[in-house]
């Protein structure tokens, strides 16, 4: 699964619109500081982290651990999502866009205090495309390509293993300090994609020492912090990475508890066992009444929708389908069902995403309008096939939303629609099968670009899983995707949106929120669009007197 694939759990979890700043304000120096500086920061919604090998990373939970013991080349503005320098100091693109050239920090060393350089970020890029790594994630074609092909040269082959390595064509050590990467195609988004995970370095004596499972008891990073201990199902602990390139940190401990139920996590925050929490939605009404010291709510870069199988009846209709998505009412399922902890949306890209379309006209709720363009396909609503949506199952919220949506349809459309909730796994693996009549999910931000929301509407996209297909869509977004700034790209994005939400590529139901608490005497603490706290960030943490 990757770690844009998403449902709505009970509590609105480590997602930012742009970078949040959630706690603490102003510069409290050290004359306030607790005697304490350990940190509770809960891991939420999951029984543990499944993995810490970036090249595998494909979940929110995974990404927030690995964030806190490795890095890559570059990272993101805290407060303004733009493209900084984190392990490479500088860099440039040649005038055809496809050769980048990084310039890493001199003297870097991992955690354990081996020397970091170009060759490490070439040796680990090179294993994020080995087919033992991406044969298993897809995750380095995904975020180092272009519509799941990877756009590194040579890459495509090596995933394929029809050659043994990039090293040498794909990506390049000139020296200590340099390294080169080659493109196949200019990408305006490439430095974008560089701050997912999978590109992180990794300490090659180190994976090969211990094999596979490296990442588990014998984890070398170059983060501003180590893994000190991990109790699976229970706890990571993390202290400061003695060899961190960046500003020294303040907490000497970060604990991070594994919290599967959200109202444990809440029911801890308040009992001042975590520092920080999500919010349940029953609960909202209270986490409203703390002061602005103690809770934030604001736009998410994430997008829930229901998405109609273009390829299967009733849904191969357009007509039909846009009937179907004029018959959904987000407002009263925000109202209703979320307490209005979610945005009712149109769009596929969220607020608050570089390239938003705020004027997008998208299919408001109009039941006239749907009766009627059903009516002229199935004058006879009997007559229109059974409907089954299929939908990820654990929270009574999601179920008293997809209720609402049939309840509607039944009431506006006379036409009556099954539910099947099933195991989030069973669902991922169920859609790629295109057989799957109609399905529910979320998608959130991986990188501060457009196009990581466009290109999943394209004919062909592994993750369009609704049988989408329409040329002017595909054409738009492809011209955006090679163009050389946002300023030229975002008219063609804006564009083939539109289309899209026309003819029904998604039934959008609502933009999600962050919604959170944090104890008063925390300063600093912030989450970026991804949800992640990027490295950089984590020396503005401190604990204030209490």
């Amino acid at each position: 699964m990757r770690k844009k694939a998403f449902i709505v759990s009970q509590v609105l979890i480590f997602m930012g619109a742009l970078a949040i700043i959630l706690a603490g304000c102003g510069n409290s120096g050290t004359s306030n500081l607790a005697s304490n500086q350990k940190f509770n920061f809960p891991n939420i919604g999951t029984a543990d982290v499944k993995t810490l090998d970036p090249g595998l990373i494909g979940d929110l939970s995974s990404a927030q651990a690995l964030q806190l013991i490795s890095n890559g080349l570059v990272t993101l503005d805290i407060n303004t999502l733009e493209i900084k320098p984190d392990l490479a100091s500088s860099w440039e693109t040649s005038a055809d866009g496809k050769t980048w050239t990084f310039h890493i920090r001199p003297g870097l060393k991992f955690s354990n205090g081996d020397p970091l350089t170009a060759s490490d970020f070439a040796y680990s890029i090179d294993r994020a495309f080995d087919p033992s790594i991406d044969g298993k994630s897809g995750t380095a074609s995904y975020y180092l390509g272009i519509n799941d092909v990877p756009n590194i040269v040579g890459g495509d082959d090596r995933v394929h293993g029809k050659i043994p390595t990039i090293i040498g064509t794909g990506v390049k050590a000139v020296n200590d300090t340099t390294l080169q990467i080659n493109l196949l195609h200019p990408a305006a988004f490439f430095l974008d994609q560089l701050t997912y995970p999978v590109s992180y370095v990794v300490d090659k004596k180190v994976v090969q020492q211990y094999g596979s499972n490296w990442w588990d008891g014998h984890f070398v990073g170059s983060g501003p912090y180590i893994l000190k201990s991990w109790q699976h199902k229970v706890q990571l602990t993390f202290v400061p990475n003695p060899n961190w390139w960046g500003t020294k940190q303040t907490l000497t401990e970060i604990d991070m508890p594994m919290i599967v139920d959200p109202n444990t996590a809440w029911n801890r925050f308040q009992a001042k066992e975590a520092d920080v929490s999500g919010v349940p939605v029953a609960d909202y009404p209270i986490a409203q009444k703390l002061g602005p010291k103690e809770f934030f709510e604001g736009p998410q870069l994430s997008i829930q929708y229901l998405s109609l199988n273009n390829t299967v009846a009733p849904f191969d209709n357009l007509t039909v389908r846009q009937a179907f998505a004029e018959a959904v009412d987000r407002d009263s399922i925000a109202s209703g069902v979320w307490s209005n902890t979610v945005i009712p949306s149109d769009h596929i890209v969220p607020q608050g995403m570089p390239g938003y379309y705020a004027n997008l006209k998208g299919l408001p709720f109009n039941v006239q309008d749907a009766k009627t363009k059903l009516a002229s396909v199935y004058p006879d609503v009997t007559k229109i096939p059974a409907i089954t949506i299929e939908y990820p199952k654990g929270s009574s919220d999601e179920d008293k939303m997809m209720a609402k949506i049939v309840q509607d349809w039944a009431t506006y459309l006379g036409v009556h629609a099954n539910l099947n909730p099933v195991d989030f796994g069973q669902l991922l693996n169920d859609l790629p099968t295109n057989k799957v009549q109609a399905y529910q999910i979320g998608w959130i931000g991986d990188y501060p670009d457009p196009q990581d929301w466009l290109d999943l509407v394209i004919t062909g996209s592994p993750n369009n899983n609704m049988g989408f297909s329409n040329p002017d869509v595909d054409s738009k977004v492809t011209q955006a995707d090679s163009a050389s700034d946002l300023n030229s790209r975002t008219p063609l994005y804006n564009q083939a949106e539109e289309i899209a939400i026309d003819n029904v590529a998604w039934v959008p139901l609502f933009q999600s929120k962050t919604i959170y608490v944090f104890q008063k005497y925390v300063k600093g603490f912030a989450f970026d669009s991804e949800g992640l706290t990027p490295d950089i960030a984590w020396s503005n943490v401190q604990i204030l007197s209490h």
